[in-house]
């Protein structure tokens, strides 16, 4: 199990949250009750209760308002690389409303990183978290720096006075991990707002966890997290130039291209991959040959544009729910920062903004990437 002690930092969201707030109020007591037991009934029903808008927040004055409802991103692999550059990005970027939780596989990374973005941004403990150790990779101390130096740190703590940064312990190949991030997410806010789909599996893999982890394991917290979207929700697959179709034979070319591509046909057509590459023939079928990881993320490419289409189904254009896919450029160190930029401009497309289903890249690192011929 994949959860860590409640004492963690990146399990504070649960941290001191009395049993009484799992409660709902209960109906009023009959005259006859005990004196004591009313007491209770009136306690439960002042408990704060567990989501945003029904939290207390203060205001200026002291005086004590409704929160309103805290929004929620959500960046996958955000322990280092392009994933922590994108939370530090949108810690900078979005509103004190907007909480921003990291995942990570391992909880000691996702403790780390989280330790090294609070050291960053607001200057909490000492030391060099960022640029020490493997989960830094081999960065400087300088490098890393650009959003809250250019943009400003964001604001530490919502308006019910909580931390904006949390982190969770995902395990992309784990249905369990999985269900237990969209379960903490639905307790926790009830929403999802942007979706940052970032985590990938390892160089060294092979084709079956290549999908297992950059495909199957981002469709299914889709899933989990779909019927929570909001309207004005941003989803981005962080993809890659290797999952350019240029690589693929014209029929697979067409497939993937197709407008009305469906879940069930795309998986399909990955289970004959898989198929095909067991036995060292996937290059015979018009498949790229290696690792699997430029058909990944060509999966990762067609699955924006199926869920660009059935969202806009189900909430309309004036929905405004974006889904996109991103070639950031290169992942490794010094260049995740430009590469972040990509993504955070697409999780963060204003309102109006009508581009969903499309591939982007920015190879100048401008900052305002541009649509590209997937």
């Amino acid at each position: 199990k994949l959860t860590l002690p409640l004492s963690r930092p990146h399990r504070g969201q649960l941290e001191g949250r009395p049993m009484l707030q799992l409660l709902r109020p209960l109906a009023p007591a009959p005259p006859s009750l005990p004196l004591a037991l009313l007491l209770v009934v009136l306690l439960l029903g002042a408990a704060p209760q567990l989501r945003g808008e029904e939290q207390c927040a203060q205001s200026e004055d002291g005086s004590c308002r409704a929160a309103p409802p805290q929004r929620v991103a959500v960046v996958t692999g955000a322990n280092r690389g392009i994933g922590l550059d994108v939370v530090s990005g949108l810690l900078s970027r979005l509103p004190s409303d907007f909480d921003v939780v990291l995942t990570g596989r391992r909880p000691d990374a996702v403790e780390t990183a989280l330790r090294c973005l609070r050291q960053r941004h607001y200057a909490e403990g000492e030391g060099t978290t960022c640029c020490e150790g493997k989960n830094a990779g081999r960065q400087s101390c300088e490098f890393g720096t650009f959003f809250y130096e250019a943009e400003g740190a964001g604001p530490r703590r919502n308006p019910a006075g909580r931390d904006r940064l949390r982190g969770f312990v995902l395990d992309l190949k784990s249905s369990t991990s999985v269900s237990e991030l969209g379960a903490y997410l639905r307790e926790e806010y009830g929403r999802v707002d942007i979706l940052v789909n970032n985590g990938a599996a390892p160089s060294s893999a092979g084709p079956q966890e290549h999908l297992a982890v950059d495909h199957f394991g981002h469709l299914a917290l889709f899933h989990e997290v779909e019927p929570l979207l909001q309207p004005g929700a941003r989803i981005v697959h962080v993809g890659s130039q290797s999952g350019a179709l240029r690589g693929f034979s014209p029929e697979l070319r067409g497939m993937l291209l197709d407008d009305e591509l469906t879940e069930e046909a795309l998986d399909a057509l990955l289970q004959g991959y898989l198929a095909l590459a067991a036995e060292g023939r996937q290059g015979e079928a018009g498949w790229p040959r290696g690792s699997g990881y430029a058909v990944a993320k060509a999966a990762n490419g067609a699955t924006a544009r199926i869920q660009a289409r059935d969202l806009r189904r189900r909430f309309g254009q004036e929905g405004d729910v974006l889904v996109n896919a991103c070639c950031p450029g290169p992942a490794n160190a010094p260049h995740t920062q430009k590469g972040a930029h990509v993504v955070i401009h697409l999780a963060t497309l204003p309102a109006g903004d009508s581009r969903t289903g499309r591939w982007f890249v920015d190879r100048g690192w401008t900052g305002q990437p541009w649509e590209a011929e997937w």
